[in-house]
């Protein structure tokens, strides 16, 4: 469980440093105040290789793939917008202490010694020197250097990474992958631990009965057994709520003892089921010793959070973030004081 973290010089973050972070932690704050830049800065910490980044932009809308050109600038500009000041020689920098994994830091900077990749089959052949991007990840003081390298077949080339972290990053447009699900829940109906699922689901969602993973097309599936519906539905179809409440339940099962990120947590549920959703999904996590941390924009979801903290308090925080002149900033309100502003209508978006 990250107890506290420090980011430096990534995307609209100067410098910040949190301490005295618990098990559940809930962003609001303006669009463009770096909600999402942080969960991202956390959740890139927890990779093995540059790849983490491209995932990222995907995740924000932008292509995964990638064409690199030679020419100094245009391979640095495919990055700049990783840091605050591209500029700076130290490059971004984010590391968290974890009260099970221990410290763990990533700095992404540039390559100190230039080199140059000539392509003799090309015609514009640049003729300044690349600086390679470096992902250079520290556990407990053990550093792994990760420089960007492609294989030829254009895939990145992986040396030595260090071990992964346990956590998910569910971004407000991406879905889990149906395969991925049913994976998964495949995996927990074996070890007979389905029933945990069943029971937080039919709390939320009465009318399903069951969950089965099925074959269509050569892809498994999770299928939902409706009360008074004929045939099986493909979870998907059934509501997007559905389908995202079963997927927290699930990574949350998956990632045990990790740290689930969730961005704009609100995105597909009904405001009536909001109290259910996150006891549904508060109750996991504690079962599962899931660390969570998750964005919101919506005031009846706060509303919502007021009655699911009551008696646990000393358990979440609300994290306001904020930008003033181009810097974001933020600050960590514990949950009593949290509890309180809320019950008095303090506006806390």
């Amino acid at each position: 469980m990250i107890e506290s973290l420090q980011i430096a010089n990534f995307r609209g973050y100067k410098s910040i440093d949190l301490s005295g972070i618990p098990q559940f932690n809930f962003l609001v704050g303006p669009s463009g105040s770096g909600k999402t830049a942080l969960l991202e800065a956390l959740w890139m910490l927890g990779g093995v290789s540059p790849e983490i980044y491209f995932r990222a932009r995907m995740m924000r809308g932008v292509s995964a793939a990638a064409q690199l050109v030679q020419d100094r600038r245009s391979y640095e500009s495919f990055f700049r917008d990783i840091f605050y000041d591209p500029d700076d020689p130290n490059g971004a920098f984010f590391s968290i202490m974890d009260s099970i994994t221990g410290s763990r830091s990533l700095r992404i900077s540039y390559d100190s010694g230039e080199q140059l990749e000539l392509n003799v089959t090309r015609n514009d052949i640049s003729t300044g020197a690349l600086r390679p991007i470096v992902f250079e990840w520290n556990l407990d003081g053990k550093a792994y250097r990760c420089p960007l390298n492609f294989t030829q077949a254009g895939q990145i080339l992986v040396q030595a990474p260090p071990a992964s972290y346990p956590a998910i990053l569910i971004s407000s447009s991406h879905v889990i992958d149906a395969a991925e699900n049913a994976s998964r829940l495949s995996t927990l109906s074996v070890r007979r631990r389905k029933s945990k699922i069943l029971e937080a689901i039919h709390k939320v969602y009465p009318n399903i009965e069951d969950l089965s993973v099925e074959v269509v097309g050569g892809q498994q599936i999770i299928y939902a057994t409706l009360r008074h519906v004929q045939e099986q539905v493909s979870l998907p179809n059934v509501s997007s709520g559905t389908n995202k409440f079963v997927s927290i339940l699930l990574a949350a099962q998956y990632y045990e003892s990790g740290v689930m990120f969730i961005d704009e947590l609100e995105n597909g549920f009904y405001f009536l089921d909001y109290v259910a959703v996150l006891n549904g999904i508060v109750e996991f996590c504690l079962n599962n010793k899931v660390q969570l941390f998750a964005s919101t924009h919506s005031r009846e979801l706060l509303d919502a959070l007021n009655q699911v903290m009551i008696g646990r308090e000393d358990k979440f925080s609300l994290l306001r973030t904020n930008c003033d002149d181009g810097i974001c900033g933020i600050s960590l309100m514990d949950g009593e004081s949290s509890k309180a502003a809320l019950s008095q209508d303090i506006e806390l978006r």
